[in-house]
C-alpha cells in the first residue's frame, strides 16, 4: 500500500471510483455529441455536412497532448494533474455550452480537449503505479467500465436531452459530474509521484504533432479544395517530411517520444497500421450515421439515438467472443475476414432509403457493432501482446495517439467525401441521400482493401 508523507493510501475501492466518475464524463461527452450535431448546426446557421470540425478539434488536441500526460503526471504529481484536467474538461464544456458561433464552439472544444487528454491516461497511470500486479486487470477493467456505457448512453441521453430541452444541456450536464469529480478526488486521492525525473522530447513532439495537424488540414478544410488544391499537396508532403524527420530524430534520441524500436516489431507495426486504415474508415461512422438518419431520412435525434445504441449493445456482447474467434482462427485469419466483413456492412448502408423498415436498419448497426467489436479489441491486443517489457508503455501511449488520430482523419474524410457530392445546401432530399449512399461505397470499399495489410501479420503472433 502507498503512503504519502506517513498517512496510509486511501482503500483501494475508494480510488477506482473516483477515476471511473471522470472516465465517465469524458466518453458520455464523445458520445453524446454526434446526435445533436444536426440541431447545433441548426442553431448555429451552419450546414449540418460541414460542422465536422467540432468532432475533429476534440480527437485531434487529445492525440497531441497524449504523449505529454505521462511526463507531467511523473514530475508534477499525478493528483495535481488530474484535478487540473478536471477542472480544464468542465470549464471547456462550460465554454462549449456558451457558445454562440460555431469557431467558438471548435475553439470551446479544443479547451475542452486539453483536459480530456490528461483524464483517461493518468488515471490509468495512478492505477497502474498504486494497485499490486495480482490487482491491476480488475482494477483496470472496473475503470475502463463506462468506456463502454458512455456509447450506450450517449446517442440516446443526446437524443432526448436535444429533442426536449436544447443542445447546450448536452455540456452543462459534464459540470455537476465534474464538480464532484473534483471534490473527492481532491479530498481523497493521495499524491502519486515518480522519482525519476526526465527531460520530455520537446523536439520530437513537435516535429510529429505538426505533421498530424497538417494532414488534418488536408483533409478537413473542405471549402477550400478547388481553390487550393496545390497548397493541399504541398502542405501533405510536408506533413510527411516532417513525420520522416520525426523518425531521424527518435533513432539518434537517447529518450525520444516514440522509440524506434517499437518499429521493428512486426506485430506491432502490423497491427498499427490496420488500426490507422480501419478507424480512418469506420471512425467515422458515429458522425455519419446520425447525420443520415436525421438530415436525409427525417428520424427525430431520439429516434436516430435509439438506434446508434445498437451500435454500443452489440460491442459489448461481442467482447465476450474474442477470445474463442482468436482462438479458432487466430489474428492473421480473424482480421483479414473480419475487416472485409466490416466494409460490407457499411456498403450495405447505401442501400437504405425511406423505405427501408427500422428494424433492418437496426439489425445492420448490431451486425457492424459486432464486427466492430471483434476488429478493434483484436488489433489492440495484437499491437502490444508481443511487446517486450521496455516497449509496453511507449507501445500503450502510440496506440492511444494512433487511435484519436485515425478517428479524427476518419470524421474529417467521411465529411470530404460526403461535401464532394453535396456540396451546397440547394440540392434536393433524394440527392442528399444519394450523397450519403455513395460516401458509404467509398469508406466501405476503402475498409475492404485495408484487409490486405492483416495478411503481414505474423503466423505465430499472439502464440497462434
Amino acid at each position: 500500500m502507498i503512503k504519502e508523507k506517513g498517512i496510509q493510501a486511501i482503500p483501494p475501492r475508494s480510488l477506482p471510483w473516483l477515476i471511473a466518475g471522470a472516465f465517465f464524463m469524458q466518453m458520455l461527452d464523445g458520445t453524446i455529441l454526434n446526435t445533436a450535431l444536426p440541431s447545433i448546426a441548426a442553431s448555429l446557421g451552419e450546414s449540418p455536412l460541414e460542422i465536422q470540425g467540432i468532432v475533429v478539434a476534440y480527437f485531434l488536441t487529445v492525440a497531441f497532448l497524449l504523449p505529454l500526460s505521462g511526463w507531467l503526471a511523473d514530475n508534477f504529481g499525478g493528483k495535481k494533474v488530474f484535478c487540473w484536467a478536471i477542472v480544464i474538461f468542465s470549464l471547456g464544456s462550460l465554454f462549449c455550452a456558451l457558445s454562440n458561433t460555431l469557431l467558438e464552439l471548435v475553439l470551446s472544444r479544443v479547451f475542452q480537449a486539453v483536459g480530456g487528454a490528461m483524464m483517461v491516461p493518468v488515471g490509468r497511470l495512478i492505477v497502474l503505479k498504486m494497485y499490486p500486479k495480482d490487482e491491476l486487470v480488475k482494477m483496470l477493467s472496473f475503470i475502463m467500465l463506462p468506456a463502454l456505457l458512455g456509447p450506450l448512453l450517449g446517442p440516446v441521453l443526446g437524443g432526448f436531452l436535444v429533442e426536449y430541452l436544447n443542445w447546450h444541456w448536452i455540456f452543462l450536464i459534464n459540470i455537476p459530474i465534474g464538480a464532484l469529480c473534483l471534490l473527492l478526488t481532491a479530498l481523497k486521492m493521495p499524491e502519486v509521484t515518480s522519482d525519476e525525473r526526465y527531460s520530455f522530447d520537446w523536439v520530437g513532439f513537435f516535429l510529429f504533432s505538426i505533421s498530424i495537424f497538417m494532414i488534418s488540414v488536408v483533409l478537413n478544410d473542405n471549402k477550400l479544395m478547388n481553390t487550393l488544391l496545390w497548397h493541399k499537396i504541398m502542405l501533405f508532403i510536408g506533413a510527411l517530411v516532417l513525420m520522416g524527420l520525426y523518425w531521424a530524430h527518435a533513432y539518434k534520441s537517447k529518450h525520444p517520444l516514440f522509440s524506434v524500436g517499437l518499429l521493428k516489431i512486426r506485430s506491432f507495426t502490423v497491427g498499427a497500421l490496420g488500426s490507422t486504415f480501419s478507424r480512418i474508415g469506420a471512425g467515422g461512422l458515429p458522425y455519419m450515421a446520425p447525420l443520415m438518419l436525421q438530415v436525409a431520412l427525417g428520424f427525430s435525434p431520439s429516434e436516430s439515438g435509439l438506434m446508434v445504441l445498437t451500435l454500443g449493445i452489440a460491442s459489448i456482447v461481442a467482447k465476450s467472443l474474442v477470445p474463442p474467434a482468436l482462438k479458432l482462427l487466430g489474428y492473421r485469419k480473424l482480421l483479414f475476414s473480419n475487416t472485409i466483413l466490416i466494409g460490407s456492412f457499411i456498403c450495405c448502408f447505401a442501400l437504405i432509403d425511406h423505405n427501408t423498415p427500422v428494424y433492418m436498419i437496426v439489425l445492420l448497426f448490431y451486425a457492424l457493432g459486432t464486427a466492430n467489436s471483434l476488429q478493434f479489441t483484436s488489433m489492440a491486443t495484437l499491437s502490444l501482446i508481443d511487446l517486450p517489457k521496455r516497449y509496453s508503455s511507449e507501445g500503450n501511449s502510440l496506440m492511444s495517439v494512433v487511435m484519436q488520430i485515425s478517428m479524427s482523419i476518419g470524421v474529417s474524410f467521411a465529411a470530404l467525401v460526403l461535401n464532394h457530392f453535396c456540396p451546397d445546401e440547394t440540392l434536393s432530399d433524394e440527392d442528399v441521400l444519394k450523397g450519403f449512399h455513395y460516401t458509404y461505397l467509398i469508406i466501405g470499399s476503402f475498409v475492404i482493401l485495408s484487409s490486405v495489410n492483416f495478411l503481414l501479420v505474423p503466423k505465430n503472433a499472439g502464440g497462434k
